[in-house]
This record gives structure tokens, C-alpha cells and sequence, in this order.
């Protein structure tokens, strides 16, 4: 229910002529924005954490099964990062440089989630600066 909030706050990040939530469990992107006959797919994240942390948390696998940006067909992620006073940030980050940096931090991972079953690479926020919304 957390993440249904902002994945409908999305919309209003994407010029569209049209779009359409994924519907059950699709696990490659969240939306697909159409503009002009052109598909933009779409992962939207929400973390309560980061903003403690420093870091965004990308999931690449789950109960030894690839998941996450290891799965994703989406062109962007919209990360949200909530902060309890209300200051969030938003970021919008091209998939293409959320693999490089995914891929950089490999070795910088944490296992949390459900029962802790899910590996998750920590990138530091400081990096991904230009990609604030």
C-alpha cells in the first residue's frame, strides 16, 4: 500500500499523453508512459530509510533469485526518498546509470527485506545529485 502512494505520484513526473499501471505482480516496471506512440516503462521506489542512511538501496536479488533492477525492463526508476519532515527527494535516474553504478557498488550490498532475503546495493545519494527531480 506505501509504494501504491507513490507510484501514483509518479504520473506527475512524466510528460504522457496516456499511461498505464501495471496491473498484479509485474515485477519488470511499476507504469508505461506514452507520448507521442513512444512507450517509456517505468520502476517507482519509495524508501523510508535513505534519507538516514545516505545511501539508495537497489535490489538485485531475492531469495537467490534474480529481482529487481537484475529483472527490470524499464527505461527509468523514480526514487523517492522519504523523510519524516516532510523535505523528500525525488530522483529520476536513467536505467543505464543505475546499472553502472549498481555494478561499481556491487561489493557494497546488504541483505533486508522480507525475512532478509533480499540483496540490496547500497549507492551513496552523493552521486546521483543531477538526477534530483
Amino acid at each position: 500500500a506505501f509504494g501504491n502512494i507513490y507510484e501514483k505520484k509518479a504520473i506527475d513526473y512524466f510528460d504522457h499523453d496516456e499511461f498505464k499501471m501495471s496491473e498484479g505482480k509485474v515485477s519488470s516496471h511499476d507504469i508505461v508512459f506514452t507520448k507521442n506512440n513512444v512507450e517509456l516503462k517505468v520502476e517507482v521506489k519509495s524508501d523510508r530509510l535513505s534519507y538516514k542512511t545516505g545511501n539508495l538501496c537497489i535490489e538485485v536479488e531475492s531469495n537467490g533469485v534474480l529481482s529487481g533492477i537484475s529483472v527490470t525492463e524499464a527505461d527509468f526508476w523514480l526514487y523517492f526518498v522519504i523523510n519524516p519532515n516532510g523535505e523528500n527527494t525525488i530522483y529520476k535516474i536513467p536505467i543505464d546509470i543505475l546499472w553502472e553504478l549498481t555494478n561499481r557498488f556491487i561489493n557494497n550490498y546488504r541483505f533486508g527485506g522480507y525475512k532478509r532475503l533480499s540483496k540490496m546495493v547500497l549507492i551513496p545519494t552523493m552521486l546521483l545529485h543531477e538526477y534530483i527531480v
